[in-house]
Parts: C-alpha cells; sequence; structure tokens
C-alpha cells in the first residue's frame, strides 16, 4: 500500500485522534504506574489520570471503535487486509476477538459519558492491552507506509503527527517519568 499527500489530509482528522489517543495512553499508563500516594500533589495527579483515560478512550473510540460511518482511515486500516493481517497476526486477537475487544471498549467510553466522575471510575481495573497494542501496530504501519512514499515533500509539510518517528512514544516516557518524579 502506498500513502500520498491527498490521503494524509483525508485522514488528518483520525490521525489528530489516533496520536492524542496515543499521547493519553502514554501519560496515563505513566501516571497510573506510579505511586503517587505519598505526593502532596496526589489528588491532582489521580484527576489528571481521570481525564487522562477519559480522553484516551474517546479519542480511541473514534479511530478504532465500532461505527457504520464510512471513512478513508476506515477504509484505509479497518477495512484493509493489509492491515487486519498485521494487526491480528501482531496483537494475536482474531476478528471476532477484536470485534469484541473494540465493543468492549466502546462500552467504558460510554460509561464515563453517562458518569463522568472520576469517583465513578476509581476502583476499575480496565483491560487496556489492546489499546496499547493497537496504538503502537498501526503507529509502525503508518511509518511503514509513508517512510517509503513519493510524496515525501509535500508529506513532511504536514509533520504535526511523528509518523516518521518510531521513538517518539519513549520520548514522551521519559518526559512523563520525569515530570512525575521532579
Amino acid at each position: 500500500m502506498e500513502i500520498n499527500y491527498a490521503d494524509i489530509k483525508r485522514i488528518s482528522g483520525q490521525l489528530d485522534a489516533f496520536y492524542t489517543a496515543y499521547k493519553c495512553y502514554i501519560y496515563y499508563r505513566e501516571i497510573a504506574d506510579t505511586d503517587l500516594n505519598n505526593n502532596k500533589s496526589s489528588g491532582f495527579w489521580k484527576f489528571q489520570e481521570f481525564l487522562l483515560l477519559y480522553a484516551l478512550l474517546i479519542n480511541w473510540c473514534e479511530v478504532f471503535g465500532i461505527s457504520n460511518k464510512n471513512s478513508h482511515w476506515k477504509e484505509m486500516t479497518l477495512e484493509n487486509k493489509e492491515f487486519t493481517g498485521v494487526l491480528y497476526s501482531e496483537s494475536g486477537y482474531s476478528y471476532n476477538e477484536w470485534t469484541s475487544y473494540r465493543k468492549y471498549i466502546n462500552e467504558i467510553k460510554n460509561s464515563f459519558i453517562v458518569f463522568p466522575d472520576q469517583y465513578h471510575h476509581i476502583q476499575e481495573n480496565y483491560d487496556l492491552r489492546g489499546v496499547e497494542i493497537s496504538l503502537e501496530i498501526t503507529h509502525k504501519w503508518l511509518y511503514d507506509i509513508v517512510k517509503d512514499s513519493k510524496d515525501m515533500p509535500e508529506l513532511n509539510n504536514l509533520m504535526k503527527w511523528p509518523l516518521l518517528d518510531l521513538k517518539f512514544m519513549e520520548q514522551l516516557r521519559k518526559d512523563m517519568q520525569q515530570l512525575l518524579h521532579d
């Protein structure tokens, strides 16, 4: 599959949602995995954790959720055998398992919309492994497509998304860890 400047422009909204979800996941995971109970700002960080999870769910569902909307993004990913082949083989999900997982995440998102307060969700232990895997696989898949594009000069004009940076998530993790431990 080849991607060009016009394709990127057509999926720009989904790329915004995708990379917002990815950033929210990294920030959420770093906060959730850090013991902040002794931190004088622990209430602040717990609230940030909730907000990041909320934003993650909304944006992830925009990109991977169950939807009847036709979109160029959907054609390029969820309806593309090359993409779904990579997703299923690298994630270990079958088509039915992936569909069930997407429904599960959509239900969680809907519960956040119905009960948008952190105390309703504070003790939940959500299974976000499929979210993480799908974000990683999709970023790598996009990188592999874009890196060899004939339209690279034009694509560089649209690089508000880190399509050509496979290590950007590691940098976000390091930045967040530093912020949490300073």
